[in-house]
């Protein structure tokens, strides 16, 4: 509900911008790579499944293909400014879990940075996520002479993630360049930095923010 009530407001924010003469509403494809940076859970001790430990726990993942869409407005009021709304979609696979403090497992005892990771396969144990973000981005386009334009952006909203309880904040910049082949189409490039506040995972385990870094080739559509 939060989601829909969320993509209800934008869309009914562009209307009302729509109806300023000189607005472009624009839809762009985004296609590409995302990552994400190592992430820790908070200090914990107690028990999950089986696992009896005093420390935290470090996932790292892999890179992923990942992709979404942009509705948005150029000419808002504001020289060079544009606003839109954007779905991305990543999914980010666990290549190596380590437990970093004093852990105890099957009877065993380690202390220091120890690779958990096909242990917990072994008993169906995934960190696995696909994320989901919900962002509002601001863009600032550089005009040039040509029809080449770089831009800067910065973006808030919310992240789903698979496997947390509750959808978080989050928020972001980025930067890139386009080049229109005529007045309404257009190919670019964008790079992306998100942090996603710390989430809690349905096995109560809490997570430091997160850090998420993409790349994708933009495709667009000025009307």
């Amino acid at each position: 509900m939060k989601k829909i009530f969320i993509t209800a407001a934008l869309l009914g924010a562009f209307s009302n911008l729509s109806l300023a003469a000189d607005i472009r509403p624009y839809i762009e494809g985004q296609l590409g790579w995302s990552s994400a940076d190592d992430v820790d859970t908070k200090a914990y001790s107690g028990t999950v499944s089986g696992v009896a430990y005093n420390g935290r726990v470090q996932v790292q993942t892999d890179s992923s293909l990942s992709g979404g869409v942009e509705l948005g407005v150029s000419n808002v009021g504001i020289e060079n400014f544009r606003i839109g709304a954007s779905y991305n979609r990543a999914q980010y696979d666990m290549s190596k879990v380590l437990a970093i403090g004093s852990l105890s497992y099957h009877g065993s005892t380690y202390a220091g940075s120890v690779d958990v990771t096909s242990n917990l396969r072994a008993d169906g144990i995934s960190f696995d996520n696909s994320v989901n973000l919900y962002m509002l981005n601001a863009y600032y386009d550089i005009k040039t002479s040509s029809p080449f334009t770089p831009f800067i952006g910065a973006s808030i909203g919310l992240a789903d993630i698979e496997h947390a309880k509750d959808n978080e904040f989050a928020y972001g910049v980025s930067a890139g360049a386009k080049y229109n082949f005529d007045k309404n189409i257009y190919l670019g490039v964008k790079g992306s930095f998100t942090r996603v506040n710390g989430a809690t995972d349905k096995l109560g385990i809490e997570y430091e923010d997160i850090d998420l870094w993409s790349a994708h080739a933009l495709l667009g559509y000025e009307f």
